[in-house]
């Protein structure tokens, strides 16, 4: 069947202290009807993908962003999301009654980090580094909650110079710094066998790069 959604809406957007400081707030509420869901049930001794209607389901939610420049030359920023999505009613074809479970792939809260900092150095060069830290608190990625992923967070690193012709490049990153192990989606094949996709891994790099 074709879902129904009722949305409603409100934010705002402002500035403050001579335009350095920028805070955009969000709210949210859906109620769905007829929401689709994928996952697998048991028929008999059979396994089935299905996309499913779930009866009834609502998320509401609120996000907040901060955008601070407390220095021409230094940039922070912040975001933060809280989302509370389950299911009113739901059951599935297979019998099982799955109302009151959270919604597949929401985590509760969700927070993002971010430093920029801008140097010109006596030469000319510019030094550029940037930190940014993501942290997503648990989720599931099954309507029945059997397959889920702790909370866990990134850390990404870059640091890069530019010439004062702004034709050579140099950068050195490292994303996930602390090697963190986390699951990104799981594709169900049976109710409690699924495949996972795994998030990258810790990675360090050098490039350079010159425009002619």
């Amino acid at each position: 069947d074709v879902y129904k959604r009722q949305a409603t809406e409100l934010g705002f957007k402002s500035r403050w202290f001579g335009q350095s400081l920028q805070i955009n707030a969000a709210t949210y509420l859906y109620d769905y009807q007829d929401q689709q869901i994928d996952g697998v049930i048991l028929l008999g001794n059979a396994t089935m993908n299905i996309t499913d209607n779930a009866g009834a389901s609502t998320i509401k939610g609120a996000e907040i962003d901060f955008v601070y420049k407390p220095l021409p030359q230094m940039l922070m920023q912040m975001s933060y999301a809280y989302m509370d999505a389950y299911f009113d009613e739901y059951q599935e074809p297979g019998g099982r009654d799955l109302s009151g479970n959270r919604l597949p792939a929401s985590p509760k809260h969700s927070l993002w980090l971010s430093t920029e900092y801008n140097h010109w150095m006596k030469n000319n060069w510019e030094l550029s580094i940037r930190m940014d830290y993501a942290w997503r608190d648990e989720q599931f990625y099954a309507p029945d909650g059997f397959f889920g992923q702790d909370a866990y967070g990134l850390l990404n690193i870059g640091i890069w110079l530019v010439d004062p012709d702004e034709k050579l490049t140099i950068r050195a990153y490292c994303q996930n710094c602390s090697d963190k192990k986390y699951t990104t989606n799981v594709f169900q094949l049976t109710p409690v066998v699924g495949w996972q996709s795994s998030g990258k891994r810790q990675t360090y790099g050098l490039s350079a790069k010159y425009s002619f």
